[in-house]
């Protein structure tokens, strides 16, 4: 039961991720080209993370355990960094606008 709990939850920060990448790279107001590069950027990572969400770690490998853990490092360092480029991305949402 916990693996389907968390291949779920996994699969749908994947998903979230390629929506974003897909909305930041084909919506019109996303014309600029940093915005666009991120969105690309999000759309690869999306999709590897649900490949490696969906085969190996439903698989129970153990290297897919360990390669998941990109996800929160990376949102762990874009908060902590406030990394660029600006304000105007999703991640950063709660970091300084909202205090």
């Amino acid at each position: 039961m916990r693996l389907k709990i968390a291949w779920v939850c996994l699969a749908a920060v994947g998903l979230g991720i390629v929506a974003f990448g897909v909305m930041a790279t084909v919506l019109p107001t996303a014309g600029e080209p940093m915005m666009r590069t991120a969105g690309v950027a999000s759309l690869g990572m999306g999709l590897f993370g649900l490949a490696i969400t969906l085969i190996p770690f439903r698989g129970r490998r153990q290297w897919a355990w360990y390669t998941l853990w990109l996800y929160p490092l990376f949102w762990i360092a874009h908060f902590a960094g406030r990394s660029p480029p600006g304000k105007d991305h999703v991640h950063q949402v709660l970091s300084a606008d909202w205090r």
